[in-house]
């Protein structure tokens, strides 16, 4: 049992979705005048890390590219590990990309701003390395996938003990992993769909304990998204292509029940996306195909800015805090 509402930094998860192409600047139409002086001031030191690939399915080239953020510069680019299928920081400032190259899946952590990577975990049997998130109570890593074996693909989280290679503890879901995130005691949350029908499923796995109990939100949900902590609150996207629009919950969680206290309202954002929160801004995909990475304020929405432009959807992406 937790309640998750402490004021500390975000530990954020991504989860994996389409696949994309070349970058864009930002404007600054539909920000606040607080966002735009922000923006304008370019000291955050803060780095967005965007997913992505030229091209779909075999043989398609990945990249990560790193830009400045909230400004839009673009910094580095990461390429030669394979296609990415998703990106996580921890409170370092470090991130991991998964990425699988010649059906190899392997986990690679990259210093803040760098492009040389100092540890990589290499990912056995995986049907999809989706996702990932760090634990800031142990820097333990969290890779939600399933595992693949005499014909049965299992849904899975594996968690590597201080982000290094060994064996790792599995903890198996009864629903398909989208996205998850730690909150800063160290609880970790992860949604996801059953089969193909795209319902949304939601489950914690509490400090200490050996397996992940469902967890039941108090408003309609549909088709998950994104899920992280957004310094105050745990946070998810749900919502579909119709009536229901995306939105973002903001939620307290007590055993197995959630309480919505928030909605944030991103006009535009793409259903399932990837999300993050930082420096006053939810950044993630947006447009009618998700090929573009746009700002909102945060918690408020509205109308959204483009960050970015892509060929094809972005497939995760994660502030990386500066650290003092």
């Amino acid at each position: 049992m937790t309640t998750s509402r402490l004021r500390l930094w975000p530990v954020v998860l991504v989860a994996a979705i389409g696949a994309g192409g070349c970058g864009g600047s930002l404007a600054q139409g539909g920000l606040g005048a607080t966002q735009q002086a922000r923006v304008a001031s370019g000291t955050s030191g803060d780095l967005l890390y965007v997913a992505h690939a030229h091209g779909e399915g075999t043989g398609a080239t990945g990249f990560v590219t790193i830009y400045a953020f909230p400004q839009g510069q673009k910094i580095a680019t990461i390429s030669g590990i394979g296609f990415p299928t998703g990106v996580c920081a921890d409170s370092a400032g470090n991130v991991w990309v998964l990425a699988v190259l010649q059906n190899v899946w392997n986990a690679y952590e990259y210093p803040h701003g760098g492009t040389t990577p100092i540890a990589r975990i290499r990912i056995r049997n995986p049907n999809l390395a989706a996702g990932c998130a760090v634990d800031p109570t142990t820097g333990d890593l969290a890779i939600f996938t399933g595992v693949k074996g005499q014909g049965v693909r299992r849904p899975l989280v594996e968690i590597w003990r201080g982000a290094r290679n060994g064996k790792p503890a599995r903890y198996p879901l009864t629903f398909t992993p989208v996205a998850g995130a730690y909150d800063p005691s160290g609880n970790l949350f992860v949604d996801g769909y059953l089969g193909g029908n795209q319902q949304f499923d939601f489950a914690e796995l509490a400090k200490g304990s050996n397996s992940f109990a469902m967890v039941k939100i108090d408003k309609p949900t549909e088709f998950p998204g994104g899920v992280q902590w957004d310094g105050g609150y745990i946070t998810v996207e749900t919502g579909g292509l119709g009536r229901r629009r995306p939105v973002v919950f903001r939620l307290t969680v007590s055993g197995s029940h959630a309480t919505v206290v928030g909605i944030t309202h991103p006009a535009h954002i793409q259903f399932e996306s990837p999300f993050s929160v930082a420096d006053g801004f939810l950044v993630a995909v947006s447009g009618g195909v998700g090929r573009r990475v746009s700002l909102w304020s945060y918690p408020g929405g509205g109308k959204p800015t483009e960050f970015a432009h892509f060929a094809f959807t972005p497939r995760g992406l994660v502030v990386s805090r500066a650290t003092p």
